[in-house]
């Protein structure tokens, strides 16, 4: 499927994401904070002004996910959501739709191809992309691997029979694997890191 008939599909369903999806993302979401915290993730240890890109976004889940208080991993959900007030934490997406309706839960977004990000190699202490890989893999793998900063990770979702092996992810990203998938609902969650494999830090 081309990208802008892509962009579309997404469009037509932008009205509608919200209630069909979140119970399924928010899974997603646990076993994401879930494994950054198993390997050490830690925002402070990097760049002073830390950059979040949720590749993928639609219409900002993720973010309505970090403030809700009812959520476990309270320390991670604070950290990343500091960054979305300060307009660290940006949400690309290819539907200009789907953003449109993130904008009150995430003011910067960007609307763009996940395989040609506009942004500079190294530029993010983490990437995260749930379930949003679905054309172009490996390309789209290997350019958000490359904005992964010294220290960061990348974390992405996959339907567990389309989900790469971690080796595989690692190999198409250029990033090292921490730690084993975890599974979330119908997915894999997986994490994969910058520099020496996070899971060996003490």
């Amino acid at each position: 499927m081309d990208l802008a008939t892509l962009a579309r599909a997404y469009d037509r369903s932008a009205a509608t994401y919200d209630e069909r999806f979140r119970a399924l993302q928010r899974p997603k979401y646990r076993a994401a904070a879930q494994l950054l915290e198993q390997v050490g993730f830690a925002l402070a240890p990097l760049a002073a002004d830390p950059l979040i890109l949720d590749a993928g976004a639609g219409t900002g889940l993720f973010v309505e996910w970090l403030a809700d208080p009812q959520e476990p991993h309270p320390a991670l959900r604070a950290s990343l959501l500091a960054l979305v007030q300060r307009r660290r934490f940006l949400a690309l997406d290819v539907s200009c739709e789907m953003l449109r309706r993130a904008l009150p839960r995430t003011p910067a977004v960007v609307a763009a191809d996940l395989a040609r990000p506009p942004l500079r190699a190294r530029s993010c202490a983490l990437v995260l992309s749930f379930t949003a890989l679905l054309e172009n893999v490996p390309a789209s793998l290997r350019a958000l691997g490359a904005l992964v900063g010294p220290g960061g990770c990348l974390c992405a979702s996959f339907l567990a029979r389309e989900s790469p092996a971690p080796e595989e992810l690692a190999r198409l990203s250029g990033l090292l694997p921490t730690s084993p998938p975890l599974a979330a609902g119908q997915d894999l969650v997986h994490v994969v890191g910058q520099g020496e494999p996070l899971a060996g830090k003490p």
